[in-house]
């Protein structure tokens, strides 16, 4: 990226961009200011220029002013500073090279604009993902069923719900994903919360990157907000915030489950266990574990799973 573009990038930026030319969906909720949307740009400008002629980016976000104002307007002001061999016209929120080749932002208002951008080098940005529709998913979604498309989404985690909650749940599996914290930025790196509330005042206004989160702010957000509230889990930790009734396990801790490397020793006990559904439209769940590794999880929406159950354990009757 800093050799394309001459856009230096922190660690955890870095490691997004690696996840974009590497995976077909990113997802990366973050705190806020740790800067996503300096990301967003450079990811569509470095895949515009690094598949010459045949690359197409489509960028959105739930309003247009978020579009125009937000994305394309750092989008063009790191274009105004490459060389001008590097070629592209750029258009108001729309990048051309050739006939193929281009990168434009779009409107959230019809999921029809995004039909039929299919290329060999096709990326999708989807800015402030958590307020972008269901049916603009959707629509981003069916580009990858003709092509070679990679979906990259960014936002703060507001919402326990909808398409983006459900790309760090229950779609998991389906999306290389990331958490970025204020404390993971330069400006508040190797701090954690009780240091950062006992330095001087003289310490707050040091800052490596005066337009990433201060240190000031995350402090004056504790202060009002509390250390543990929602707010300061989705705007400073860029966690999903654990304040539903029926919540018993916090997703951070079934994040952190996920992310964890666990070696299982040979003799390690085999245990199975199942969540029975009641009435309504819960689903019954088995888990299979080996030692502290999850082996095996699957879940039934039908009345009466049993066969289905003991089918599914069968493999593991002598050992479970």
């Amino acid at each position: 990226m800093t050799s394309v573009l001459g856009s230096p990038l922190w660690s955890r930026q870095s490691e997004i961009v690696d996840d974009v030319f590497r995976h077909r969906r990113i997802a990366v909720k973050t705190g806020h200011s740790v800067g996503k949307t300096y990301l967003a740009a450079r990811a569509t400008l470095a895949w515009f220029y690094l598949f010459p002629g045949n690359a197409k980016v489509i960028t959105t976000a739930p309003t247009w002013s978020q579009v125009s104002k937000l994305l394309w307007a750092e989008i063009g002001a790191v274009w105004a500073k490459l060389p001008p061999q590097m070629g592209g016209t750029l258009l108001g929120t729309e990048l051309r090279g050739a006939r193929d080749h281009f990168a434009i932002g779009l409107s959230t208002d019809s999921a029809e604009r995004f039909q039929g951008h299919h290329s060999p080098n096709l990326l999708v940005i989807l800015d402030e993902a958590p307020g972008v529709r269901a049916e603009i998913w959707e629509a981003a979604e069916s580009l990858r069923a003709g092509g070679n498309a990679t979906i990259l989404a960014l936002g703060n985690p507001t919402t326990p719900s909808g398409p983006f909650y459900d790309a760090f749940t229950s779609a998991r599996s389906l999306w290389a994903c990331r958490t970025i914290s204020a404390f993971d930025s330069p400006n508040l790196a190797g701090l954690d919360v009780e240091q950062l509330l006992n330095l001087p005042d003289e310490e707050l206004d040091r800052n490596e990157y005066p337009t990433l989160t201060s240190r000031r702010w995350v402090r004056e957000r504790a202060t009002e907000w509390g250390v543990g509230s929602s707010l300061w889990q989705a705007r400073v930790l860029g966690e999903f915030p654990e304040d539903g009734d029926d919540s018993l396990i916090p997703l951070r801790l079934v994040t952190a489950a996920a992310e964890r490397s666990v070696e299982v020793d040979a003799d390690a006990t085999w245990q199975a266990g199942i969540d029975v559904a009641g009435p309504g439209a819960d689903e019954t769940v088995l888990c299979v574990r080996h030692g502290g590794r999850v082996v095996l999880l699957k879940a039934w929406q039908h009345s009466d799973p049993r066969g289905d159950i003991l089918a599914a354990l069968a493999p593991y009757q002598t050992r479970a």
